[in-house]
């Protein structure tokens, strides 16, 4: 195994981080969940490269991951020694169950299966049929590298979901940080990829596919430090929703801010997945913040989005580059289903439900098989019982108002951009922590009263 450059960097500070969790103080566990928010952007940074599997790649993001996991594990231990034992939700038993259930089949899936359903495989070394625009190999189905690495990624999500109740809990101020430090990373590491900074290709050292480099009807896509620009627009969603939220409650003008300038980089991806994630969140927080004003601020802040909006879609119909603008825009929403790009990926969709009907329900097992959109990863890789047990879950946390509403708004964001075209089971970090914090701060439920007095004795 070698240690890339910044790895080590993450590895020593997530030492630093460690050692603070141990420290008789309130804010102990910040560090280390500062250190998970910032890497998270960081999709295309390996911390180290694997000398096994065809040179995979431990990603920054799992090694801070790991590193949160452990500083809340330290903690939960110690208050457990002194009679303080963590309880488990109902969100959180339906997530392990299904983490259960998606890492046998994992195992048992391809084996039971092998060879009666065809697959696109995930495994970079497999060779198979590949025809027309079709960029990854179908073949039979069988065990594979995939299956492991998906699933360690899946029991790290979860890993960070329960750790993030049992923190949360303890400090209300923990998301917050962790967003900040995710926010202040993706849109620095965005302006050096928009400055051209040379530094990032030393920065890109994931084995996994990194399509940074791409342009759209003439213009130039930003990905950041994400693997494609389609990743980088959907962080940018998802980090904006929360921003939004936050800003309506607390009324500081940082999270405005912080919310416009992820905007733009929704923007400036050019990605259809986070555009038209984006689009209902902010039209749901516009139409909150008229129906249901919060003082002046609010109100002032709404009409200097909305007077972005206007001059952004008046500069895109009148301005020196409305003809580029127009073309860009009619090929991310009218020409998507007939691009290439959209062709191949309905074409994984489709084969993700073949495999769930050609493996009576079960699915083809998880990382075993690629797909295009979170509902047909799901289904083709987990099957009908892991579909129900991620519904459950989804229902069980969705179902009661969390105290955090901006964790709910990220959460709901980051739902709506899987269903577009997430291909994989693992909805990620951000997931994780946002469904976290919904778990560990659950709004309470209205009570009925008597409408009668009791009568005095």
């Amino acid at each position: 195994m070698e240690l890339t450059p910044i790895g080590g960097i993450v590895a020593m500070v997530g030492l630093m981080a460690l050692l603070t969790a141990l420290a008789p103080v309130r804010w102990r566990l910040r560090p280390a969940a500062a250190l998970l928010g910032a890497t998270i952007p960081l999709s295309a940074a390996a911390a180290a490269v694997l000398g096994w599997g065809g040179g995979a790649s431990i990603l920054l993001s799992a090694l801070s991951g790991a590193v949160f996991v452990v500083a809340v594990a330290l903690n939960a231990l110690r208050a457990a020694l002194a009679g303080q034992l963590p309880a488990l939700t109902p969100s959180a038993g339906f997530l392990l169950a299904f983490l259960a259930i998606a890492v046998i089949g994992s195992v048992a899936l391809p084996r039971v299966f092998a060879g009666e359903t065809l697959v696109f495989s995930l495994d970079r070394t497999a060779v198979g049929v590949t025809g027309g625009i079709l960029k990854l190999p179908l073949v039979p189905l069988r065990p594979s590298a995939g299956t492991l690495t998906q699933s360690v990624w899946l029991i790290s999500t979860v890993a960070v979901f329960c750790a993030a109740i049992w923190a949360i809990r303890r400090d209300a101020g923990l998301l917050g940080v962790t967003m900040m430090a995710a926010t202040l990373s993706h849109l620095g590491f965005a302006v050096l990829d928009f400055a051209g900074w040379s530094g990032m290709t030393h920065l890109r050292t994931a084995a996994y596919q990194i399509a940074s480099e791409q342009a759209f009807a003439g213009f130039t896509r930003l990905s950041g430090a994400a693997t494609e620009p389609s990743q980088f627009g959907t962080v940018s969603a998802a980090l904006a929703a929360w921003h939004l939220w936050h800003w309506r409650s607390t009324a500081r003008s940082l999270h405005l801010i912080s919310a416009a300038a992820l905007l733009a980089g929704v923007i400036a991806s050019m990605s259809t997945t986070a555009l038209v994630a984006a689009f209902p969140m902010l039209i749901i927080f516009c139409l909150g913040a008229v129906m249901r004003p919060h003082g002046y601020g609010t109100l002032m802040g709404l009409s200097l989005i909305m007077a972005g909006l206007v001059g952004l879609i008046g500069w895109a119909l009148v301005g020196p580059n409305a003809a580029a603008i127009s073309a860009a825009a009619d090929a991310m929403f009218a020409g998507k289903l007939t691009s290439e790009s959209g062709v191949e990926r309905s074409i994984w969709a489709a084969q993700a439900l073949t495999n769930f009907q050609e493996t009576m329900g079960l699915g083809a097992g998880l990382g075993a098989a690629k797909a295009s959109g979170w509902a047909s990863a799901l289904l083709g890789q987990t099957g009908l019982p892991g579909t129900i047990l991620m519904l459950l879950f989804l229902v069980s946390l969705l179902s009661r108002s969390p105290a955090d509403t901006s964790a709910r708004a990220m959460l709901l964001t980051i739902i709506a951009a899987a269903i577009l075209s997430e291909g994989r089971v693992d909805p990620g970090y951000l997931f994780a922590l946002a469904a976290g914090a919904m778990a560990a701060n659950p709004a309470p439920r209205l009570q009925m009263r008597s409408l009668h007095a009791p009568n005095p004795a």
